[in-house]
């Protein structure tokens, strides 16, 4: 055996230990996928009406959009976005304001008090 046979069996063991551990690592990242999936559940009969009446997009444009809207209205439904944006929408007319402060002080800042330690 030559130095070369060592060398390659060396290479050899270090390509087989790297998909060894590549292909662990996949599997593993697929399974923290599946588990943080977020499971969206559906009512049965609205979905089943709603596919039989939805039609199919027959344009380019139609595609592309029926692609796009679905995955933009979840990521505004899931963002801190659409929190604020519901409830401009639900209390813009309402008639109270903004709770006033108890005591008068609204504007002032207030810190805690300043503790001296005496030893």
């Amino acid at each position: 055996m030559t130095v070369l046979d060592f060398f390659l069996a060396g290479i050899a063991k270090d390509f087989i230990l790297f998909v060894t551990f590549y292909r662990r690592r996949k599997l593993r990242q697929q399974d923290q996928n599946l588990r943080e999936w977020p499971l969206r559940r559906g009512t049965p009969g609205i979905d089943w009406y709603l596919r039989r009446r939805g039609g199919y997009p027959s344009t380019r444009f139609e595609r592309v959009r029926s692609r796009l809207l679905p995955h933009a209205a979840r990521w505004l439904v899931n963002s801190r976005t659409f929190d604020l944006l519901l409830g401009y929408l639900l209390n813009r007319n309402s008639r109270r304001g903004r709770p006033a402060a108890k005591n008068g002080k609204a504007g002032v800042r207030r810190f805690w008090p300043r503790v001296k330690l005496v030893s």
